[in-house]
């Protein structure tokens, strides 16, 4: 069966995921060589957040589509990497995901997601650290587009969207309650009941995790969680009544 042709961005840009097959975990040192591959290839990258896991960049094209870009870079990467660490093989997963812009709006979207993923685990290196001066980001691209620094790090600080269709993976949200509410998972079952509910509230809000992934990670009942999130979703509006007349009686 064919592959799906991957939807194109009009604005030749796109939020990647690399994946590590699970045997593989990327150092500082790892993070840094596929950077500097990037850099050395002089890719325009707008964004990146390098995980131990997997690697989330903003890249836009130029004269070369994202498949030449990506297909480039992996391969040093992946050479090198199995050099180093004297094995072979695959060492990420399948194909790469990757997410079309079609607007400057998904373009901040995704920086801004991209920095998330950063906000809520400590093991990454990324672009959310002194942005301007990051000699990996075309940080001269994104300023054109905004009256001052300050207004693009509010709009791209990693707080504001949270739709990015990128799922977080059951340790992101780990790490994301450990460093927002200093508490293990497993212990937010212990909470007093107002304390409970508005962390979960919380923690619904933040990842977009399903009632069963975070019920998987804290060990909470599935019931509680369904009953806490259903204050997210938005309330439906009472249509007006729609009054008929019957002409007959005006006749």
């Amino acid at each position: 069966m064919a592959r799906k042709a991957r939807e194109k961005s009009e604005l030749g840009i796109y939020l990647v995921n690399l994946k590590s097959v699970d045997e593989v975990t990327f150092s500082s040192d790892d993070k840094i060589n596929y950077l500097n591959i990037l850099l050395k290839n002089e890719t325009k990258l707008l964004g990146y957040t390098l995980l131990d896991n997997s690697f989330l960049l903003v890249i836009k094209e130029d004269d070369r589509a994202i498949e030449l870009i990506l297909r480039q870079s992996t391969i040093k990467f992946v050479k090198k990497f199995n050099r180093t660490n004297n094995r072979q093989g695959k060492v990420f997963s399948g194909r790469y995901t990757s997410y079309p812009a079609h607007t400057m709006n998904d373009v901040w979207k995704f920086i801004s997601n991209t920095h998330k993923l950063a906000v809520i685990n400590n093991e990454n290196l990324s672009s959310i650290n002194n942005y301007f001066d990051n000699v990996y980001v075309d940080s001269n691209y994104s300023l054109r587009f905004f009256e001052s620094k300050s207004e693009f790090e509010e709009v791209c600080s990693g707080k504001m969207f949270t739709d990015s269709g990128i799922k977080l993976s059951d340790e992101d949200i780990k790490n994301y309650i450990i460093n927002t509410f200093q508490i293990q998972p497993h212990n937010i079952s212990k909470m007093p009941q107002t304390l409970l509910d508005s962390t979960i509230y919380e923690i619904f809000k933040a990842t977009k995790a399903s009632a069963r992934q975070i019920a998987r990670i804290t060990s909470l009942p599935l019931r509680l969680l369904w009953k806490i999130g259903k204050k997210l979703k938005p309330k439906s509006k009472s249509k007006p009544m729609v009054v008929v007349k019957n002409e007959s009686n005006n006749k």
